[in-house]
């Protein structure tokens, strides 16, 4: 069940610490995690969390880095002649 505001606080983590990330998780008995930030997508951090089954919602670091490509090659593709691209 959620957590209402007033039950909640503020933790310092470092999201870089995946391992601190997953044992802050397990002892609080948190079964989701919404991914945000750039870095830690691309450090691999919904991978982590699923492998010890942790649900989350964000891409996976492989997912991450094909959107990263798609996203450099449009840049590359003349708008004009790119259906995808904004104009």
């Amino acid at each position: 069940m959620p957590a209402s505001p007033e039950e909640c606080e503020l933790v310092a983590l470092d999201i870089a610490d995946h391992a601190a990330v997953i044992a802050f998780c397990k002892s609080h008995r948190i079964d989701l995690v919404v991914v945000g930030p750039e870095a830690p997508l691309c450090a691999g951090i919904v991978d982590d969390l699923g492998a010890v089954g942790i649900k989350t919602f964000g891409p996976s670091k492989a997912a991450r880095a094909a959107r990263r490509l798609q996203g450099l090659h449009q840049g590359s593709v003349p708008r004009e002649r790119n259906p995808h691209r904004r104009l």
